[in-house]
């Protein structure tokens, strides 16, 4: 079974929430680096998980994502399982995200918009990193370039699903 593994806490109170409705609101995708061809494909049954390598049955924090509990403070939050359940992946396209000076392009590539270039403050852009659990574009911007150094142009593939249910 394939699956994806998250640790990123700027995400986390957008993929519990994703999890909490089914995959119906808060985040319904994610960003990967891609050096080929992306590794999911439409249709894909996929595991989402938090923190894939902690031991069996592991809870976590709802608010630091740390193992519960972490410290006293998290026992004020609910905590979450590791294993998030199962999605149906609905859509795969690749993106160039890249950095001139100190401004951000993302650059689209799929079947709708053929090398199409958005600056951090267009529509499309808000639209990815509000999708990717971010509460800005400057958000998304950030954590990337920390991860990925975008002084060059990177390439991405974006994976979207929706909540997968067994009967």
């Amino acid at each position: 079974m394939k699956a994806i593994n998250f640790t990123a806490i700027e995400i986390l109170p957008e993929l519990l929430k994703g999890w909490e409705s089914n995959w119906k609101y808060g985040k319904a995708q994610t960003i990967r680096p891609c050096f080929k061809e992306p590794r999911l494909k439409v249709g894909d049954i996929v595991s989402i998980y938090w923190n894939q390598r902690s031991p069996k049955g592991s809870l976590f924090c709802s608010n630091c994502g740390k193992l519960y509990p972490f410290s006293n403070n998290c026992l004020r939050y609910k905590p979450f399982p590791k294993y998030l359940g199962k999605v149906k992946i609905t859509e795969v396209f690749i993106i160039h995200i890249e950095k001139d000076d100190s401004e951000f392009y993302v650059r689209f590539f799929t079947r709708y918009r053929k090398k199409s270039l958005y600056h951090k403050h267009d529509i499309e852009v808000k639209r990815l990193a509000k999708r990717d659990g971010f509460k800005t574009p400057k958000d998304m911007f950030n954590w990337f370039d920390m991860h990925y150094n975008l002084k060059q142009q990177y390439r991405f593939a974006v994976y979207r699903w929706k909540g997968f249910n067994h009967g």
